[in-house]
């Protein structure tokens, strides 16, 4: 592996170049960001219709996808319920009180 070398002339057209980049994300979104979000909003009116029409299937399909969440990202749903009862991605919380524990007097 070759040892690169740095200037500073180097360093600043490379955080122009990002900013440049960075300015034509900004134009992106102004063009096509409304669309995409007069878009969504129909669909939810759609998807609000479909469920009041089906409620079973609808039930279905929140279980399900919350099913997929779930196995997807299995800690959005045990880091809350497990930080609730003393523990933290370290280990067990310091200074918790347990149940055989003197109350301080």
């Amino acid at each position: 592996m070759s040892a690169q070398s740095f200037s500073t002339e180097g360093v600043v057209a490379g955080g122009f170049r990002i900013m440049r980049a960075g300015l034509k994300g900004e134009g992106l979104v102004k063009i096509y960001g409304k669309p995409a979000i007069e878009k969504s909003g129909s669909l939810t009116a759609q998807a609000a219709s479909w469920g009041a029409e089906i409620p079973t299937l609808a039930t279905c399909a929140v279980v399900g996808l919350t099913g997929v969440a779930l196995l997807a990202a299995p800690g959005c749903a045990t880091a809350p319920a497990l930080s609730a009862v003393g523990f933290t991605a370290e280990g067990i919380q310091a200074g918790m009180p347990t149940i055989t524990d003197e109350p301080t007097r």
